[in-house]
């Protein structure tokens, strides 16, 4: 084989390469939940869900320590929340929708998209978001009292599979 045509065939594998890349670095692979800073914009966690995934905050309501969680999922790129659950209605807690009881739950059936939400974290051990089953404290991410923005980001798959944190 002459250098010539060598010289083509590697050019091409190189652009081929180049393609590929390029289009991993730009197809959309789907929306990833971040956790952030809603002042300076710096990312404290992310994740992705599956379709029909779920994650949850928990946080504690009012003096009287009742455990409130907002459970949430994708839909179309955008936070979406299905519903609010805690034992027993606490002062200040919403009356006005209609609930059912699940056991010693009150499920508040909510079904609404809520873009993204901003939380103050305290600083009770019982403040925190769950993931895949997984517990990770709010307080973590940026210390107790810190403001967390939770939103969505359009991921590629480049983004998700060779640049995941």
């Amino acid at each position: 084989m002459c250098a010539r045509r060598i010289g083509l065939l590697a050019s091409v594998v190189v652009l081929a390469a180049f393609a590929s890349v390029t289009a991993v670095a730009t197809v959309p692979a789907g929306t990833a939940v971040v956790i952030e800073d809603p002042e300076t914009g710096e990312q404290h966690d992310r994740f992705t869900l599956e379709p029909d995934e779920r994650f949850s905050v928990t946080y504690i309501h009012s003096s009287e320590g009742t455990p409130v969680t907002g459970v949430y999922t994708i839909e179309d790129g955008t936070i979406h929340q299905l519903r609010e659950e805690y034992d027993y209605n606490a002062a200040g807690l919403e009356y006005t929708r209609s609930e059912r009881r699940e056991g010693n739950r009150t499920i508040v059936d909510i079904d609404e998209p809520v873009d993204s939400f901003t939380l103050r974290v305290s600083n009770s051990e019982d403040h925190y978001l769950t993931v895949d089953g997984e517990d990770r404290p709010l307080g973590d991410y940026d210390g107790t009292w810190a403001t967390l923005r939770i939103t969505t980001d359009d991921e590629s798959y480049l983004d998700r599979y060779v640049l995941a944190r």
